[in-house]
């Protein structure tokens, strides 16, 4: 009966605790870092990055029930039990290309599926060539990691003239049958986040 009054009671509290709540998560995060760094600072274990906000904690065997899923629940969920093992520090683009290769693994080999991902990257690689103007790379750090790149609306999604929703193929699709606009870029899964 009272729902209105609870809402607007749990977005004012928000609203006055913001900040605070914000340094109590931003230390737990940085104190669960710098527990399953191999560094007395935040790393990345596979490529060294050290800037904080492209370092994620990554499920080393994939992701256990009930831990939180990731952001702040998994820093409480690992906090509250203790540090448990399983967990490690990756940047964006190595946690990415570790979720990439691990779909690797579960793709299927039917030869029709096989078909289709080939032309699929194919076309990938048409569209992100042209947006790097040569070999695909990040239009921001110039990686030329394919798996790790991505197509960035300049000037955000909601802005797209494109039907809302498409992403992967249809996107890629959709850009080369309008021929190649000029409100894309190539960008890495770090310098999308970051942006």
């Amino acid at each position: 009966d009272n729902r209105e009054y609870y809402l607007e009671r749990q977005l004012q509290y928000n609203k006055d605790n913001y900040k605070k709540n914000y340094k109590i998560r931003f230390a737990d995060r940085m104190f669960v870092l710098l527990h399953y760094s191999l560094e007395p600072y935040p790393i990345c274990v596979k490529c060294g990055e050290k800037e904080m906000g492209f370092l994620e904690i990554d499920h080393i065997k994939g992701v256990i029930e009930n831990d939180g899923r990731g952001g702040p629940a998994l820093v409480k969920y690992i906090i509250d039990n203790n540090f448990p093992e399983n967990y490690q520090v990756l940047c964006t683009n190595c946690n990415w290309l570790k979720h990439r290769e691990n779909q690797k693994l579960t793709l299927s080999m039917t030869k029709e599926n096989i078909r289709c991902r080939t032309k699929n990257l194919k076309l990938k690689e048409e569209v992100f060539s042209h947006y790097s103007k040569g070999l695909p790379e990040c239009n921001c750090c110039g990686i030329d990691t394919l798996d790790i790149l991505s197509l960035d609306h300049i000037y955000g999604r909601k802005n797209a003239k494109h039907k809302k929703g498409i992403g992967g193929h249809e996107l890629y699709t959709w850009v080369r049958q309008n021929k190649f606009p000029s409100d894309f870029q190539v960008l890495c899964m770090m310098c999308n986040s970051a942006k």
